[in-house]
């Protein structure tokens, strides 16, 4: 599995989004999928969102579309 930990609310996001560890596999996929080199996982300006580089490129996942509803 390339992502494994719960995310169920915006408390659960807050907690690892910034997580280089929890997002290394799915990043590394993401670059096999289109053919890009991979180097580690660093963290940029913390926002809403889960926002890396790794050599000249920015990754950002964005958090679950599930959580624009939820409230905590």
């Amino acid at each position: 599995m390339l992502f494994n930990e719960p995310i169920h609310n915006w408390n659960e996001w807050g907690a690892i989004f910034q997580s280089t560890k929890a997002f290394t596999p799915l990043a590394e996929e993401i670059f096999r999928r289109e053919g890009l080199t991979f180097s580690e996982l660093n963290n940029l300006t913390p926002g809403t969102n889960a926002v890396f580089h790794t050599g000249d490129h920015v990754v950002k996942i964005f958090a679950p579309a599930s959580l624009a509803w939820i409230r905590s």
